[in-house]
């Protein structure tokens, strides 16, 4: 597995959380395309922050689109 940054367009649109970066940050998301309400945002990347902290730059948000992606690493191993 790839853990350096790839091209948007090749990331999986499975459902699976792995993380996205533009410009300004990065963050874990999920390709979303139709939410079950039935809505389709424009931007199908559902980010699973709790907030957009991730997005502020100088003090101002910046909603732009993932322009790349990686896997999540491996979690910790138990060190005892």
């Amino acid at each position: 597995m790839c853990n350096e940054w790839q091209p948007i367009k090749t990331a999986p649109k499975d459902g699976s959380t792995i993380l996205l970066g533009n410009e300004h940050g990065c963050w874990a998301a999920r390709y979303l395309h139709v939410y079950p309400s039935g809505y389709r945002p424009d931007d199908p990347w559902a980010s699973m922050m709790l907030n957009h902290e991730h997005m502020r730059k100088g003090g101002v948000l910046h909603f732009a689109p993932p322009t790349h992606w990686m896997p999540l690493p491996a979690p910790p191993k138990e060190t005892e």
